[in-house]
């Protein structure tokens, strides 16, 4: 609660989760024209703020020494707020960094959203909704969707959102993995070379009926592209077959999200899904259990 100018609170800056991403075509000479609908998890980095004297960023937690400090979306949201006329008062701002880099859960679109939520929280003068769209959108194609953090179906470039009823995701655990290498989603992207179509009338009737298992099957027309940059996603999509094949219907699905390079399966056990998670620990890859939100 802020009281006099004096704040302290946390956020949590949720991962994403693609479950299908499909390119469509090429929206301008720096973008890709894609569809891809869009999960958050309880798993995230988390993000506190306090009032203080003078500026400051630090971040700490097990994925802090993979970023770089000084460019960051979060130093960016504030500078682009302070250009649309609106000053933040000093704040302190500590990054527990759980989200790996590279990974294409998001992590630094997430902190960004988070960061910009905070801001308007804390900001003396109210924020139309409209600006911090603008500033998301300038930030990073991935930010504006995690601003609330809801599924979405996400078109052109990734800033036009539709946000849909959640699907039925009570029971469902995620198992996110990621390789020991990371992926840059700009060298991803160069290499695509066809483009998709997808009839988004059998998505939303897919979505009505929470067939994940059939939205997971639209595919990512990324993954075979990054197999073929880190041989590990391959490895640890025979391990999830594997699964698959001797737990049946208990794994409904396995993809790798984003641009990569971690994958995730959703899995309707969760004996099984530790028992997954711990496949992969054993192998030295990083690995999670957690639910969607």
């Amino acid at each position: 609660m802020i009281m006099k100018n004096q704040f302290k609170f946390s956020m949590i800056a949720p991962a994403k989760l693609n479950l299908f991403l499909k390119v469509v075509g090429k929206f301008n000479q720096d973008y890709h024209s894609l569809i891809s609908l869009v999960g958050f998890t309880e798993f995230g980095d988390i993000i506190h703020f306090k009032s203080e004297s003078n500026d400051s960023i630090k971040f700490i937690g097990p994925f802090s020494k993979d970023f770089n400090h000084k460019d960051n979306f979060i130093s960016k949201a504030k500078e682009l707020f302070k250009k649309e006329g609106f000053l933040l008062s000093p704040i302190n701002i500590v990054v527990e960094k759980n989200i790996p880099i590279g990974s294409g859960l998001g992590g630094g679109s997430a902190d960004a959203a988070c960061c910009i939520n905070a801001f308007s929280k804390i900001s003396q003068k109210k924020i139309p909704k409209n600006i911090v769209y603008k500033i998301a959108e300038k930030i990073g194609s991935d930010v504006p969707v995690c601003i609330k953090s809801k599924w979405s179906v996400i078109s052109e470039k990734g800033t036009k959102l539709k946000n849909i009823d959640k699907p039925n995701t009570n029971d469902i655990f995620c198992v996110i993995v990621k390789p020991s290498k990371s992926l840059s989603t700009k060298l991803i992207f160069s290499k695509v070379k066809n483009f998709s179509t997808i009839d988004l009338n059998y998505i939303y009737t897919l979505l009505k009926k929470s067939d994940l298992d059939n939205l997971i099957n639209v595919g990512n027309d990324l993954s075979g592209i990054a197999t073929k940059e880190i041989y590990e996603i391959k490895n640890i999509f025979n391990i999830m077959e594997t699964f698959k094949d001797e737990y049946g219907q208990d794994i409904i699905g396995f993809s790798m999200t984003g641009s990569g390079s971690a994958c995730f399966a959703l899995v309707t056990n969760h004996m099984i899904a530790n028992k997954l998670t711990n496949s992969f620990q054993k192998l030295n890859f990083w690995s999670i259990v957690t639910k969607f939100i």
